[in-house]
């Protein structure tokens, strides 16, 4: 069996095809078998202007038909498509789905945090245990706090603050997850975090290749350093020195300070990067609804 995953962010959208395959004792896994990131930045158009202008469009669509065509290529018996941030906000979102059903055939469901944020869980249940964490998922235009406490979600909120959203030092929303953040630190003190989203995936890929000892955690000191290392070289030296692409130079530095300022909120000192994501959630998903039905 095939799946597909389709993922539009603010930032990039992505197809995700796995294959199940089934393992001893009834267990499966998620093969993957073909994955396209594409750097889109609807969040660009829509976070400026609250539309997705006509150039980006005409991108937009030829890239949903690209996805679509990816599908009927690798015979995928299921698949699900979901936007986030950008889509959310942009004034002609709906219009814009409307379109790509109709040259495509594809049903992409725009989503708020609260869902987004139910459909990663299925990517991080074997990460969660009985401690108490702050999971942190940080996209281009929305952050996703959720607190787990043994073993089970208990709170859940999704802030304005993201790696393409640039955002002023005085913007309200900091306040407002700092805020947030130590009110639930009251009642549940946080272990450690955890941390999903392509910028932290980075920034753990970036510290392991100096640090093999820390394994799937990474600390805020680590982070920090690295932060002032890529605050202060201009674009192109971070595309050169740390290998990075070019959307991901570009927004790799407020997603950092996003996360250091959860982490220093929640009083926190390390971060756990298992490096899954919604695409992955939306994957089992998918799979554990196919089973329900069969």
């Amino acid at each position: 069996m095939k799946l597909a995953a389709i993922d539009v962010g603010s930032n990039a959208a992505r197809i995700q095809i796995s294959k199940v395959v089934p393992k001893a004792n009834g267990h499966c896994e998620y093969k993957k078998i073909e994955y396209i990131r594409f750097p889109l930045q609807l969040g660009k158009d829509v976070f400026r202007t609250g539309i997705i202008e006509k150039k980006k469009k005409e991108q937009f669509l030829k890239l949903m038909r690209v996805f679509q065509l990816m599908i009927d290529l690798h015979e995928v018996q299921a698949y699900c498509a979901y936007a986030t941030s950008a889509m959310r906000e942009a004034e002609n979102g709906k219009e814009i789905v409307g379109q790509i059903e109709q040259l495509t055939g594809l049903n992409l469901e725009i989503i708020d945090g609260q869902k987004e944020a139910i459909i990663t869980d299925f990517a991080l249940s074997r990460f969660i245990n009985e401690e108490t964490v702050i999971h942190i998922d940080v996209g281009g235009g929305s952050t996703e706090l959720n607190i787990h406490y043994q073993g089970n979600k208990i709170q859940s909120k999704s802030f304005a603050a993201g790696s393409v959203r640039k955002l002023n030092p005085n913007a309200p929303v900091w306040e407002e997850i700092c805020s947030w953040v130590q009110t639930q630190s009251i009642y549940y003190p946080f272990t450690y975090a955890i941390g999903t989203g392509g910028n932290i995936n980075k920034l753990h890929q970036l510290i392991r290749l100096k640090d093999l000892s820390s394994g799937d955690y990474i600390n805020y000191n680590q982070i920090q350093t690295l932060k002032g290392q890529l605050k202060n070289i201009s674009l192109a030296e971070r595309m050169v020195q740390f290998n990075l692409n070019p959307d991901r130079a570009d927004v790799i530095v407020p997603a950092t300070e996003i996360y250091l300022h959860v982490m220093q909120a929640a009083r926190v000192n390390s971060i756990r990067v298992p490096k899954v994501g919604l695409k992955d959630g939306m994957i089992k998903m998918l799979h554990n609804n196919l089973s329900v039905t069969a």
